[in-house]
């Protein structure tokens, strides 16, 4: 399956709070994007799983 555009597939929001009292060295910002950007990946493998056993 190829996209034909740049627009995601899927678009989802959602907002989520986060109560981090660890101390190390990633500042606050950077540790909130490190964790959307797992979370990203980990629903797109997801996705993809799903999609792969729906076409077989």
């Amino acid at each position: 399956m190829r996209f034909t555009n740049n627009e995601p597939a899927v678009m989802m929001e959602d907002t989520f709070t986060l109560a981090d009292t660890s101390w190390g060295l990633l500042s606050r910002p950077g540790y909130r994007s490190y964790l959307g950007q797992q979370l990203g990946e980990e629903i797109a493998k997801s996705l993809l799983a799903e999609l792969g056993r729906q076409l077989s």
